[in-house]
């Protein structure tokens, strides 16, 4: 294939990463572009290539596969209840048919080639952090008085391009945690990405983001200093309890969250059979009314599955996160920060672990060993060498070959 014709599918992929970060747009229009774009932008690379099932895809394939057939076979079941209205959260209920594009777009990933993946992954990663910079002034610009400003930041959190701030953040976590495994991100862009955590007013981002990264560092760590960071971080921990320094007791959002899942929990005990298995309707009023918690959504992606899918769909959630967890071995970093994360709010398909697993395909094996860890630190610097990188991009496109190791 020409040079350049490699460079047009490189900046594809880049759209794609980029779509499948920022795809929960204020803008319904928007929202549907990038669902667009998600959706054909792999398929069309997926076919310029001879690509072959790599082994550590297959749960991730396989749970998607069964996502995509329930809800066509629910979706049967329910149509005279099931409305097609793509605003707000009523979409939530749709969202597990795009599964779909898991199956061509995890082989396409998995086989792409590490040079020109990592041309790819830096190009998003400045277009992103890019829009993120610009979100973060038309916040300000719209809502000045409440910009970080808990006292009214809910004002503050659906103004800018994404739906709310914690859509934003949410694909933010997996992103930042993936970078920084991978050490694609300088001083200045963890900076900034940090800042724009902050701004977002997510709190259980924040905290999921923290919990994750605190983790990685105690796994990455000696038997010693894990032990020493252990009591560290649950004096921190203790610390952060007390002073509350994000209010998380002042108001009535963390128990609204235990709410819904006594709600639920209540559901699954008095439920009738066929509700408990198959979900308990198709659209958002009547889920929302049958858990009766305000009227809101139930927010935390296991609950989502569980009333309107039922059973089987909470299942399926919980598989998906392990399948999604086994696309790489560092890919529970992620995956650990979504449930967290999810405990509050997250959607039921997580396009953005796609991006977090072609971040990691960047990254060497990385254990706590010492000698294991000094030869990932070999293995990142050859990978900023040129000459390496040459090398590499002259192997066959779909044809994964075992990186080199040190020592």
């Amino acid at each position: 294939m020409p040079e350049r014709a490699y460079r047009v599918n490189d900046w594809c992929l880049v759209v794609f990463l980029l779509s499948a970060t920022v795809y929960n747009a204020q803008n319904t229009g928007v929202r549907l572009v990038m669902i667009l774009l998600l959706l054909v932008l792999p398929a069309i690379l997926f076919l310029s290539r001879r690509c072959k099932l790599e082994k550590h895809i297959f749960h991730y394939m396989f749970v998607s596969a069964l996502w995509v057939g329930y809800f066509l076979l629910w979706l049967i079941y329910n149509l005279a209840d099931f409305r097609f209205d793509f605003s707000g959260p009523n979409v939530e209920m749709m969202t597990p048919f795009l599964y779909l594009s898991t199956l061509y777009t995890l082989p396409m990933i998995a086989s792409y080639d590490l040079a020109r993946l990592r041309w790819s992954v830096k190009r998003f990663l400045k277009l992103y952090v890019g829009l993120l910079v610009i979100d973060v002034f038309a916040r300000l610009a719209l809502e000045p008085d409440c910009f970080m400003n808990y006292s009214c930041r809910f004002e503050a959190k659906t103004v800018g391009y994404f739906a709310t701030t914690n859509a934003l953040a949410t694909s933010l976590v997996a992103v930042t945690l993936a970078g920084i495994i991978v050490s694609l991100l300088n001083l200045r862009i963890k900076g900034i990405l940090s800042f724009v955590l902050l701004s977002s007013m997510a709190r259980a981002a924040i905290v999921a983001a923290i919990i994750s990264y605190l983790g990685y560092l105690i796994l990455c760590a000696s038997k010693l200093r894990r032990l020493f960071m252990l009591i560290a971080f649950g004096a921190l921990f203790l610390v952060f309890a007390v002073v509350d320094p994000l209010d998380f007791r002042g108001d009535g959002s963390l128990i609204s969250k235990f709410d819904f899942f006594f709600a639920g929990a209540s559901l699954l005990a008095n439920g009738s059979p066929e509700q408990i298995i198959f979900g308990f309707g198709a659209n958002f009023e009547s889920v929302t009314g049958t858990l009766g918690v305000n009227g809101w959504s139930p927010h935390a992606p296991m609950l989502k599955g569980f009333l309107y899918f039922g059973v089987i769909g909470l299942l399926l959630h919980l598989y998906s996160l392990y399948a999604a967890a086994k696309l790489n071995r560092l890919m529970f970093i992620p995956v650990f920060g979504f449930f967290v994360l999810g405990l509050a709010g997250a959607p039921l398909f997580f396009p953005t672990f796609l991006v977090a697993y072609a971040i990691l395909r960047l990254a060497p094996p990385v254990t706590g060993d010492t000698l294991r860890r000094k030869a990932a630190k070999t293995h990142t610097r050859r990978l900023a060498n040129p000459a390496f990188l040459t090398s590499v991009s002259q192997t066959p496109d779909c044809t994964h070959q075992p990186m080199p190791r040190s020592g």
